[in-house]
């Protein structure tokens, strides 16, 4: 098990099922609705069965869990937020407890189904009714304003369990590059800095992602700091792991980076770091240029820039993985961005639209959107 802060905590398991029970008066029959992995749903065994009592259901088949409220405001209790951003917001459970609280709370489900519940909790329980709302929207498609103190949520644990309206993914990768990482992406991105980031997350017993994920964060994310995890007192203890947004005084500095610039004459492939390693193909034209940074002589980085219709397109901006998160890539771009404004030609990029962490260090560096879903991504220009 690992510590959080320094220290083993195991928060105990509540019994108190009466008030754990309470989000069933608002989603259960969504709740039947949700398949364990690849069993039928409760909805559907009962459809099947339909003299069974509920004892005689759950006798054959499992419920998804709901997220214990005591648990919940334990967790509020220990980051005290103000502003609360929920990407996956479950059966209602934590909206419960941030109106307990008394924080703002802003979740995002893609169950259309649940959006009665949701609306209904709010109107029953909340007195300022305007500090609540969630979100119809798939996370990573949601308009959302604004910072929040802490990011906190439940995320799927791959396909353990299997709600309406959700993505069914075929492997790992699919869960983690389209889910897991544009979650963590754009929790980031909202994320003020000093908030936190709580995951309640685990492994499945098929298949195991956590590692990934930490690794993408570490690589990726070099404004977050992990700071552990704690633990919850379940049939066996369950994981809250947990980050923090650290200010820019004390982010990992980029010092130290030579960054070298050529063109047609100089170039050769052992100045480009290439994404895949067999692809020996990669080639600049006459009016091309590509910039290379280098660590102790040790090429950590490059990219390229194209010359195409009197403007110039900068590409493949690439870090070795063992040197992400460092501020490296940054550096390559405001190096090669000085070179090319001496050209006095226009200056564009595309950037895949779900690479949020991109889109706002390109965004500072004074590149706007100018087209949306162009052949390479979205289109921007300085």
């Amino acid at each position: 098990m690992e510590t959080f802060r320094g220290k083993h905590i195991i928060l105990p398991k509540s019994k108190d099922w009466k008030l754990i029970d309470e989000t069933d008066k608002y989603s259960f029959q969504q709740r039947l609705r949700c398949k364990m992995g690849t069993q039928l749903s409760p909805r559907e065994l009962w459809d099947i069965h339909p003299t069974w009592t509920y004892r005689e259901l759950l006798q054959n088949t499992k419920m998804c869990t709901l997220y214990p409220f005591p648990i919940g405001m334990k967790v509020l209790d220990m980051f005290k937020p103000k502003r609360w951003l929920d990407p996956t917001a479950g059966w209602g459970d934590r909206l419960r407890c941030a109106i307990e609280y008394g924080c703002e709370y802003v979740g995002v489900d893609s169950n259309k189904s649940m959006q009665k519940a949701y609306n209904s909790i709010i109107q029953d329980k909340a007195i300022n009714k305007s500090k609540y709302k969630v979100i119809c929207s798939k996370f990573q498609d949601a308009e959302i304003t604004g910072k929040f103190d802490l990011v906190f949520t439940s995320p799927p644990f791959y396909t353990k369990e299997v709600y309406e309206h959700m993505v069914h993914w075929k492997s790992v990768d699919e869960f983690t590059n389209e889910f897991l990482f544009p979650l963590l992406n754009k929790a980031y991105l909202h994320l003020e800095s000093k908030g936190h980031l709580v995951l309640y997350i685990e492994d499945s017993t098929e298949e195991e992602f956590i590692t990934i994920m930490k690794n993408y964060v570490h690589e990726k994310l070099a404004g977050l700091e992990y700071e552990g995890a704690f633990y919850y007192e379940g049939t066996k203890p369950r994981p809250y792991y947990v980050w923090k947004k650290i200010n820019n005084r004390r982010m990992r500095r980029n010092t130290g980076l030579e960054v070298k610039i050529g063109g047609y004459k100089d170039y050769d492939v052992n100045k480009i770091v290439l994404a895949n390693s067999s692809d020996k193909k990669t080639f600049i034209g006459k009016l091309d240029y590509f910039a290379s940074g280098y660590i102790n002589n040790l090429l950590v980085g490059s990219l390229r820039v194209k010359h195409i219709d009197n403007s110039y397109v900068i590409r493949e901006v690439y870090v070795i993985p063992e040197k992400r998160g460092l501020g490296y890539g940054k550096v390559l771009v405001v190096k090669i961005l000085e070179f090319l404004k001496k050209k006095k030609l226009p200056i564009y990029l595309y950037v895949d639209p779900a690479n949020i962490v991109a889109i706002q260090l390109y965004k500072k560096l004074g590149f706007k959107l100018v087209k949306k879903n162009d052949i390479y991504g979205d289109k921007y220009k300085i």
